[in-house]
């Protein structure tokens, strides 16, 4: 369904900036839903695209011998991210850049399943931010 969409955008509907969010909050949920509601894969998912999240996924898969679906169930299992480097396309930051808008030292292993709550690492300390 997603591919049949961006398939019809044109540049002219993409600078309108309401179509442009929805656009990009309905690739957001198809990542989400791909990535089985990992919020760190989804959102470098959404940067590299679908089928070169598979290959780092399947990378790290064979290395530590769990299938893609235990390491996605596992929100806490970012080992998957050292593979970025081997794709050679989008930015390899992608997830960390998006995440230091929340605040300074984001840890990106502690982020709750709901994604209401992210614990930072500010000077040493943890706080809760409430994400609204």
């Amino acid at each position: 369904m997603m591919n049949l969409i961006l398939k019809h955008i044109t540049k002219n509907m993409i600078k309108d900036v309401g179509y442009n969010i929805r656009i990009g909050c309905m690739y957001l949920q198809n990542c989400m839903k791909y990535m089985n509601y990992n919020v760190i894969a989804a959102v470098q998912c959404y940067n590299m695209g679908f089928g070169n999240m598979s290959k780092i996924l399947n990378a790290y898969s064979k290395e530590i011998n769990k299938s893609v679906d235990e390491i996605l169930a596992d929100k806490n299992d970012t080992g998957w991210m050292k593979y970025r480097n081997h794709i050679n396309v989008g930015d390899r930051n992608y997830v960390e850049n998006v995440f230091s808008w929340l605040g300074p030292k984001i840890d990106l292993n502690t982020t709750t399943t709901n994604n209401k709550i992210i614990i930072s690492n500010i000077t040493n300390t943890t706080e809760s931010k409430k994400i609204y």
